[in-house]
């Protein structure tokens, strides 16, 4: 698990790192990397180095906590970030960048393993993978990596968010049915829109008349448009909006 932790002030930066050490029995192959700056936890983003979990201070001067959480959003829909801050007037303000929790400074040895345990299963659960194999080839994939499953004559074709040459998306064929690819998935958030295609919900952005359409993370990548059911679509906005609910105030 890779963990970032963001504030401008060194001693509060000392102070949670001994307390993520104090949990590393729940967090596994734990690496924690240190920065002072937004800007310095964003170029390391741009360099395509990313986090797994970023505890983020919200006032910090130049790009504050917020500012700096919108821009890793737009690079990253999958980071558990965590703010942490001594103003709760700022928590409804975090939630638009789809927070996991926030911690109040100064930060209290109880209340952060309580949040750590918890960060851990979220963790654990973005984590499984589905084994695939095509052609003597061997792919693991992440949960969370897979944007969208399309099925064919009994092949499914996996989209990732992996990146591979020019900033394109990598793909995985195997032989195997839809249909029981979806009752895999079912419970990661993934949704069933089309006799052909099985959506992670993570990265829909807009469900239309009869498209649904996705965005894969890359900085300034295209929406991508994937084919829904007519029939579907009454389903397909139901399951959404729970899928949304759960993680809304």
């Amino acid at each position: 698990m890779k963990i970032a932790i963001c504030d401008d002030e060194q001693h509060c930066r000392e102070s949670f790192r001994q307390i993520l050490l104090a949990c590393k029995e729940m967090l596994p192959d734990l690496s924690i990397a240190s920065f002072s700056s937004g800007d310095e936890l964003i170029s390391c983003y741009l360099k395509q180095e990313m986090f797994d979990v970023i505890f983020l201070d919200i006032e910090m001067p130049g790009l504050s906590g917020l500012e700096t959480g919108h821009q890793i959003r737009k690079m990253d829909k999958n980071a558990i970030i965590v703010f942490l801050t001594s103003f709760e007037h700022y928590v409804f303000q975090t939630f638009e960048i789809e927070t996991f929790d926030f911690l109040t400074k100064p930060v209290q040895m109880d209340t952060a393993q309580s949040l750590i345990r918890r960060i851990a299963t979220k963790y654990q659960h973005q984590h499984y993978f589905v084994h695939i194999k095509w052609q003597e080839q061997s792919h693991s994939l992440e949960v969370h990596e897979i944007a969208y499953v399309e099925g064919y004559d009994r092949h499914a074709i996996f989209h990732t968010n992996r990146t591979g040459t020019g900033n394109t998306f990598k793909k995985y064929e195997c032989v195997g049915k839809l249909n029981d690819y979806e009752k895999k998935l079912n419970s990661y958030g993934f949704l069933r829109c089309h006799q052909g295609f099985l959506v992670n919900m993570r990265y829909i952005t807009d469900i239309g008349s009869k498209q649904i359409s996705i965005n894969r993370g890359l900085t300034d990548s295209p929406n991508e448009e994937i084919d829904m059911s007519v029939r579907k679509k009454a389903d397909c906005l139901r399951a959404y909006n729970k899928y949304l609910a759960r993680r809304s105030i």
